[in-house]
């Protein structure tokens, strides 16, 4: 992400129970990451489009502003406690799935981002790929043969019990 001082990201989670690696590339980014257990205080119904790729930019996103919260849309903000961080080049930070995060570019600033999953949220990534077959418009018969498959696959996702990534969730 490329990002003028000043350019933000709305309070959201990630999508698909996704943890989301961030490290910075070029300028500094503050983070401000507020726990899973606070999902009562910021969440808000519906999904924030990319408007040029029509790809969900988050399906779990929030209205608060959190540097001018309304006392009276959101009482219970006052009750959120953040912990936060800021990126200079060359750091990582990791967010956890379930995690709410917002940032700033505090100078022009270039983050390389990606998400990723684990033993733990792996099932996210089948989630993922029935909202791209949601979105790509098939014929009824196919989408039924691609969701199929689909559950086939979050089988055995589910199932791998393989040794070695035990072993790397430890």
């Amino acid at each position: 992400t490329m990002a003028p001082p000043g350019g933000m990201t709305r309070l959201h989670v990630e999508n698909f129970s996704a943890h989301a690696w961030f490290t910075q590339i070029e300028g500094s980014r503050l983070f401000f990451l507020f726990p899973p257990q606070a999902r009562p205080l910021y969440e808000d119904s519906g999904r924030e489009r990319d408007q040029d790729t029509g790809q969900d930019y988050a399906q779990k996103v929030s209205p608060v502003d959190i540097f001018f919260p309304s006392q009276r849309r959101h009482p219970l903000f006052k009750e959120a406690k953040a912990k936060y961080a800021v990126l200079d080049p060359g750091q990582s930070l990791v967010v956890p799935s379930g995690w709410w995060h917002y940032s700033v570019a505090l100078e022009a600033s270039v983050t390389l981002q990606r998400n990723f999953w684990t033993v733990a949220n792996r099932g996210g990534i089948v989630d993922l790929l029935r909202d791209i077959v949601d979105g790509e418009g098939l014929d009824p018969s196919t989408r039924e043969r691609v969701l199929k498959c689909l559950d086939e696959l979050y089988e055995i996702i589910m199932d791998d019990d393989d040794p070695e990534d035990a072993e790397l969730s430890d």
